[in-house]
């Protein structure tokens, strides 16, 4: 399973103070979970990896994560995360897609 979150859209839609914060509790959903994750934020930063869950920094992180759900959905289960409608709505009918507002429910 993998998990696709829109870093700066749940950032925002939560009670996060700063992106470590996020990043924190995000791998440790994967890891509970037995998933993988990709955390993309918009802008300048250094890739990483904490655990399962990998940290990318792009210009445009709509459209890596719309690419990461192209290329997986096939052979894996995808969960997009995002309150984005566009990006929900272009990862493809195979992926699962829910809302940061709804995602941070369940979180909790």
């Amino acid at each position: 399973m993998l998990y696709l979150f829109d870093g700066y859209n749940i950032l925002h839609a939560g009670p996060f103070r700063e992106r470590e914060e996020l990043i924190d509790r995000l791998a440790s959903f994967v890891a509970v979970r037995g998933a993988r994750g990709v955390v993309v934020f918009d802008g300048v930063g250094e890739d990483t990896a904490y655990g399962d869950l990998s940290i990318r920094y792009v210009e445009q992180a709509d459209a890596l994560i719309e690419r990461l759900a192209a290329e997986h959905r096939e052979r894996e289960e995808v969960w997009v995360v995002s309150s984005d409608r566009e990006i929900r709505g272009t990862a493809g009918q195979e992926t699962r897609r829910v809302s940061s507002k709804t995602f941070l429910r369940d979180l909790d």
